[in-house]
């Protein structure tokens, strides 16, 4: 994966703006993370980058589609999402060890150049976005009919002769009435 590094050491005090688009680097977090997805189009992420004490704040905009299987008839469904986000990143101190110093570059994204200077992984902060984006559940249209268990037509395009069974487990609710 192309890293996008940002000098932490320099930030003027009213923070610094960046924007990634880079198509490559969109479909290296796919492949990375196993996404089951396609980017039609390379998301746009907008980041502002303020320094703040013991840190710094990340402010983003994460917007593109998806196109994901639809979770009711396997069709694609292109879906579009905006995402905001705010992550305080802390900087080390000086009394961590060499190997606890280098789990928490990894988990916050940073490593620490000779003589101290911080960096910040702007592809890293991104490709978390992108994963918390994804939908838990994606249809391609609202009221997607899903496919027939019996037969596996797609009843949104036809419908089918098979007649609905009830789930076996279900029986003993069918009796059951509710009062109000």
């Amino acid at each position: 994966m192309k890293a996008y590094w940002a000098s932490l050491a320099d930030l003027p005090p009213q923070g610094a703006d960046f924007i990634i688009e880079d198509h490559a680097l969109w479909d290296s977090l796919v492949e990375e993370f196993r996404l089951d997805c396609r980017l039609p189009q390379s998301p746009k992420a907008e980041l502002l980058i303020l320094p703040v004490e013991g840190g710094c704040l990340v402010r983003g905009r994460l917007a593109g589609v998806f196109v994901l299987p639809c979770s009711r008839c396997a069709e694609d469904a292109a879906l579009p999402f905006e995402e905001r986000f705010e992550h305080f990143v802390a900087l080390p101190s000086g009394e961590k060890g060499e190997a606890e110093k280098q789990e928490y570059e990894q988990e916050a994204h940073l490593r620490i150049l000779a003589g101290g200077l911080p960096e910040l992984d702007l592809a890293g902060v991104c490709g978390e976005e992108l994963v918390l984006a994804l939908p838990v559940k994606a249809l391609c249209v609202p009221d997607c009919k899903g496919l027939c268990p019996v037969c596996g037509t797609n009843r949104n395009m036809a419908a089918c002769g098979c007649a609905e069974e009830a789930d076996p487990r279900l029986a003993p609710l069918r009796g059951l009435k509710l009062q109000s």
